[in-house]
């Protein structure tokens, strides 16, 4: 739900030849032949790290700021002793990158490393993707809920040595074979990014956050049948394109991403995800469309009360959490909001009402 670029014509060519593909073998093939899956492009010469890291990486190779990718060094120096280097760009709807540096310093630049990835804030990690921990404990670590980690540890087995790694992906999961890419060891302990990881389906199953609900199961399928025809229908648009489909559908879609989020970030990781800076300036109206006045009134209260302009959004980054934090209450408001009917329950009944999908 976040990142897509390609254009509508793509994608519509896309649904188009899958459409016509239904009945014959080698769909797979044919699609790979004709360019609509992309090859992971694999980087290890140490010449390619500006294109990911630094002032001058480019556009195309930058990844998202929702990881902050300060932790890794800014730039490659003559002085470094660089042990290891890949990194792995994967766009095939969604952009998604994966990989790791490993600089074996003196002691005492070790030491200057140290201090200074001590100064980033920690993210809280545990059971974020079924990470229980790290082989070495983290020097940094910056989580994001939705797509991954970066962090950067002592290398496992070698004395005054960091390994600095990237795990970012999209909709709660890689695409990438990401064990195929990366030392093991480097890995956080429990680390499940696969397309059905448990972690993906508890965040778009129900708001985790709060209070419980009774689930009608038969309702929530329908809901799951609903979402998943929108997701198809809207997922390769950007907000200007989604604006164009029918009011009814876009709002389904926005109120849906705000959902989402909510139920597994909380609503600082709705501020803080694209999903929020794309999204965030229509969700008040979004509410109302679906039904939603309750959940409406709370969060125009916790807006007003804070001083948040959800047309403006640049200052909630994870990295800048624990900052805004001190004085804004994210969790009293999480766990106040959970206890309001679940968004999904209303989604459902508005699209059923409103004939969509």
């Amino acid at each position: 739900m976040k990142r897509l670029r390609k254009s509508v014509a793509v994608f519509g060519a896309a649904l188009l030849l899958l459409s016509l593909c239904l009945s014959l073998s080698g769909c797979t093939v044919l699609l790979g032949a004709l360019g609509f899956y992309e090859k992971p492009e694999v980087h290890e010469e140490l010449s390619d790290y500006g294109r990911f890291f630094g002032p001058d990486a480019t556009e195309q190779y930058l990844a998202e700021e929702n990881l902050d990718p300060a932790i890794f060094p800014a730039a490659l120096t003559p002085e470094m002793d660089v042990r290891e280097f890949k990194m792995v760009y994967y766009n095939p709807w969604d952009p998604q990158w994966l990989g790791y540096l490993t600089v074996a310093y003196s002691e005492a630049d070790y030491a200057r490393e140290a201090e200074r990835l001590a100064a980033f804030p920690r993210g809280s990690y545990e059971g974020v993707y079924s990470v229980t921990s790290f082989v070495e404990e983290p020097l940094a670590v910056n989580v994001d809920s939705y797509s991954g980690f970066l962090y950067a540890i002592p290398t496992p087995g070698a004395e005054n040595s960091v390994t600095y790694v990237l795990l970012e992906f999209c909709n709660y999961f890689y695409d990438l074979d990401y064990k195929d890419y990366i030392p093991e060891a480097y890995l956080p302990l429990g680390f499940d990014a696969g397309e059905d990881n448990p972690y993906r389906k508890a965040c778009l199953g129900s708001n985790n956050l709060g209070v419980p609900h009774s689930v009608d199961a038969e309702a929530y399928a329908e809901y799951e049948q609903i979402r998943e025809e929108v997701l198809k229908r809207c997922e390769s648009l950007d907000a200007a394109g989604l604006a164009a489909q029918p009011e009814a559908v876009a709002a389904f879609y926005r109120a849906d991403a705000f959902w989402t989020e909510y139920s597994c970030g909380g609503i600082f990781g709705y501020f803080a995800n694209p999903a929020g800076k794309d999204y965030g300036p229509a969700l008040l109206e979004d509410l109302d469309r679906i039904g939603a006045s309750e959940h409406r009134a709370m969060l125009e209260r916790f807006l007003t009360e804070n001083g948040i302009d959800l047309r403006d959004l640049s200052e909630f980054r994870w990295s800048n959490m624990n900052k805004l934090s001190e004085r804004i209450d994210f969790a009293d408001f999480d766990y106040r909001f959970a206890g309001l009917r679940p968004l999904w329950e209303l989604l459902e009944e508005y699209a059923r009402e409103n004939g969509i999908a």
